[in-house]
């Protein structure tokens, strides 16, 4: 009898453990980062941490901490403090069984809304990457905003100049257009304080640059015009080094501030389809598509079904289901097979919104996005409503109504709340984000569950050990193993020293003698990391 309790403990006790191990970091798959077990390097050169030994200014409060090692006696390769997204497959959209349901609003009525009272434009509305953020912009001059999925808090502001440009699909390099009298260059960065990593010079009469990433980053794209030609280039994303480049004759894409552009491109950027989006002038637009085949060296127009006129207002691609679609200033949903833009059959009527008329740029708009598995489409319909509709069938599956968000004091824009500028659903496919024209807006299903975060996000904090009274210092947040953009919150004995942003530096004059507790806090929605140093202040 002793023996039998004896082994029905020892299974009981390996269960546990094995439930637990669940949850660690899975192995390391053939061909990855195998560390070595005395030096803690990997094959390819990355440093894995050990768990027993974090850098101790790095540590969280560890009234805040909970320890998830190994119940074993050899250590285990920390999980990278901010791990990097890899491509994978995505998620399955919401199910049938989904009760799609309002998560949260903000920006409607809310006096720090700032960002949402200048201009708001299409594209200016992102998930980020490997985190629990969506991310807002307008085109006023108002620093983007960051604001976490699950509940629509505002966690942290970017740095105008931070955001400049646009980003690869992790947002870990960002690249953009400088502009001076004697010169125009092609710079590519990281996202973080960091040296650019490379800088092509242009042509100086070269006009109309428009650029972006290869959806696998590898490459850079530039459009332009040069003396009445237009011409679309890829540079190497490594180095900077010219990959193709072909002549568009005479087509030069008129854009505003980059947003005037429509696109999509194969993984590797071998084939790129483009549009104007004038959606201040779309019954006069042409709503011609151009295919550009880098690698053999050619340029089409896209034919459509009906030989439509007119803008087209916006534009998705499903890289899943290789579909291409597009909402015509008629409000008719064309798509076409991708990358050969074979034309399909239409999909219907979207409506249309007219956004900012009251401005010296009123346009009219109709967003539409496909779900991460190509499953569904989101878009609007004619009573300004937001649709959600099987992709293939176009069953209407959610029908989500935002009279609720209109208001009776039309602000100097001319918009009343509730005019869609922007859908966005969530990497899980559970979530669909709506950027209102005066706020964010979010459904989600209501059994899903939100992600947990972590803690242990690596961090240094620089500021010197003693000061004077009077004397200025600059806090500075050093990331370690980090390269996703982060807000920074910087604290003085548990006060707030200024609103959290993207960037690293914040300038602090102490005014009294005394010990002062000086802490960083990196945020991302979901994950932190503090690190904490004390300071001697003298008269």
């Amino acid at each position: 009898m002793k023996l039998y309790l004896l082994l029905m403990m020892l299974v009981c006790c390996t269960a546990c453990v094995e439930d637990r191990i669940i949850y660690e970091r899975m192995p390391v798959q053939d061909g990855g980062d195998q560390p070595n077990a005395q030096t803690g390097h990997t094959d390819n050169g990355n440093t894995l941490n050990d768990v027993s030994d974090p850098p101790i200014s790095a540590q969280a409060d560890p009234a805040s901490t909970t320890s998830t090692q190994s119940p074993t006696a050899t250590p285990t390769p920390n999980a990278p403090s901010d791990p990097t997204p890899h491509p994978m497959d995505p998620q399955p959209s919401m199910s049938a069984s989904c009760e799609l349901e309002l998560q949260w609003q903000t920006g409607f009525g809310d006096e720090d809304g700032h960002a949402f009272r200048g201009i708001p434009t299409p594209g200016g509305t992102y998930v980020l990457p490997g985190s629990n953020l969506i991310v807002s912009r307008d085109i006023s001059g108002h620093a983007p905003t960051a604001h976490r999925v699950s509940d629509g808090e505002k966690m942290f502001e970017f740095e105008v100049q931070a955001f400049a440009g646009t980003f690869d699909h992790n947002w870990h390099q960002r690249v953009h257009i400088t502009t001076s009298r004697q010169s125009t260059h092609l710079v590519l960065k990281p996202v973080l304080d960091a040296p650019e990593l490379w800088r092509v010079e242009l042509p100086l009469g070269a006009y109309n640059l428009w650029t972006r990433f290869t959806p696998d980053a590898s490459k850079v794209v530039l459009l332009g015009c040069e003396e009445g030609h237009g011409f679309a280039r890829t540079y190497l994303a490594a180095t900077g080094e010219l990959d193709r480049e072909v002549i568009l004759g005479d087509r030069c894409l008129d854009h505003l501030f980059g947003n005037g552009i429509l696109s999509a491109l194969t993984h590797d950027g071998e084939v790129m389809v483009i549009a104007e989006h004038n959606p201040f002038a779309p019954q006069a637009s042409d709503a011609s598509i151009t295919r550009i085949d880098f690698g053999a060296g050619e340029v089409s127009q896209v034919p459509f079904q009906d030989g439509a006129s007119g803008a087209l207002l916006s534009m998705d691609l499903s890289s899943t289901s290789n579909r291409l679609v597009a909402v015509n200033s008629t409000g008719e949903i064309y798509q076409w097979s991708f990358p050969d833009m074979t034309p399909l059959q239409s999909l219907g009527q979207a409506g249309q919104l007219r956004i900012n008329p009251h401005t010296y740029m009123p346009s009219t708009e109709s967003p539409i996005r496909f779900s991460p598995d190509g499953a569904l489409l989101a878009h609007i319909d004619l009573d300004g409503n937001i649709v959600v509709v099987d992709a293939n069938t176009q069953r209407v599956r959610y029908r989500l109504d935002l009279t609720e968000f209109e208001r009776d004091d039309i602000t100097l824009n001319g918009n009343i709340g509730s005019e869609v500028v922007d859908l966005v659903f969530t990497d899980d496919g559970q979530s669909l984000v709506a950027r209102l024209a005066f706020g964010l807006v979010a459904y989600r299903c209501a059994d899903s569950i939100d992600p947990e975060g972590r803690d242990n996000l690596s961090v240094l904090l620089d500021v010197p050990g003693d000061l004077h009274v009077g004397e200025p210092a600059e806090l500075t947040a050093t990331h370690l193993d980090a390269s996703h953009f982060h807000g920074h919150a910087f604290y003085i004995n548990g006060a707030l020293l200024t609103t959290p942003t993207t960037g690293r530096h914040a300038q602090w004059t102490p005014t009294q003698t005394g010990v002062y507790e000086v802490t960083v806090q990196l945020i991302d929605g979901v994950n932190t990391g503090l690190a904490t140093r004390f300071v001697h202040v003298m008269p």
